[in-house]
């Protein structure tokens, strides 16, 4: 009879591990997903940084062909250039960069969030086959 209820409790203890297992696989499974899409956005807006990059030095460039282009609409460019424009483009790129910082440091954390998960997840299979074990030992 002793026997009979040791198997009992541990096989509810099987149930209440396989639970918890389950539990955090499905944690996991969003962790993953959320990772998928930072990463997407991250390589998007990398590529974008990189054409924003791209742009300005084909704007700056303009600023030294003052041998092949002059005259009055030559020096309103290059007074906006020299100002306004390199100041807005300054902001919007420092912006951008401080959005893919702010991305990597979600990915990052939710990379750490995934391993301690794995972990659990790990910690749990191992309890649910050492219960298995003692039923066995209890069969025996």
């Amino acid at each position: 009879m002793a026997d009979h209820m040791g198997k009992t409790e541990l096989k509810s203890s099987i149930s209440q591990k396989k639970e918890e297992k389950a539990d955090y696989e499905q944690q996991k499974r969003q962790v993953e997903e959320k990772l998928g899409r930072l990463r997407s956005a991250r390589d998007r807006i990398n590529a974008y940084k990189d054409q924003i990059g791209d742009l300005g030095q084909e704007v700056r460039g303009k600023e030294n062909q003052s041998d092949t282009w002059t005259g009055v609409q030559y020096n309103s460019y290059n007074s906006y250039a020299a100002g306004d424009f390199r100041c807005s483009y300054d902001q919007y790129y420092a912006k951008v960069d401080a959005i893919l910082d702010s991305i990597y440091d979600e990915i990052t954390r939710l990379e750490n969030e995934s391993r301690d998960i794995g972990g659990f997840i790990g910690w749990l299979g191992n309890s649910i086959n050492s219960l298995w074990n003692e039923i066995e030992k209890l069969a025996n």
